[in-house]
């Protein structure tokens, strides 16, 4: 019949959903990552066959989209974050990833600019296991969280623009 069976059919589908919107901007920002155009939220929501497919597959699009964009992000952008987040106290795992998300953020500030580092293959993800599936999404919907609650991290932006923006006023024409 074509529709995903098994217990995680519902938890497939809301973690679908959960990462739309950050799949979406990544693959806009970064053409080439995603393997098919976005289709309409509201298709989104009602298309039910694939699920796990389709999870597989976002997840693997977010990851890449990510590790191209951590090489082009501000370096001071994982520095701010490291020492904000350890000031505020955050868990090692919550603190992984206010510094992924201040890294994507600082990448989308930013705009194209050629990777620092054109080493492949690599990722700085201490978890990324794809034989831990269930893990992977949960650590990119707290990532999705953060990247859409986190006063912190807009903390952290704030700081890197005010940096730019001291710096660029000292340089000379």
């Amino acid at each position: 019949m074509g529709l995903d069976a098994g217990p995680g059919l519902v938890g497939g589908y809301l973690s679908l959903q959960r990462l739309y919107p950050l799949w979406k901007t990544l693959g806009r920002t970064v053409p080439g990552v995603l393997l098919v155009t976005p289709r309409a939220r509201i298709v989104e929501l009602f298309d039910l066959r694939d699920i796990h497919f389709r999870l597989y597959r976002r997840v693997v699009e977010i990851r890449d989209a990510i590790v191209l964009l951590k090489r082009i992000s501000d370096p001071r952008a994982a520095e701010l974050a490291t020492a904000l987040g350890r000031a505020e106290g955050l868990t090692a795992d919550d603190l992984e990833v206010l510094v992924s998300a201040a890294q994507i953020m600082s990448a989308l500030q930013r705009g194209p600019r050629p990777p620092r580092d054109t080493r492949r293959g690599e990722t700085d993800h201490q978890s990324m296991d794809l034989a831990d599936f269930d893990a992977e999404v949960q650590w990119l919907e707290r990532l999705v969280r953060c990247y859409d609650h986190s006063n912190l991290l807009r903390r952290v932006l704030r700081r890197l623009t005010v940096e730019e923006t001291t710096l660029a006023a000292t340089l000379p024409p």
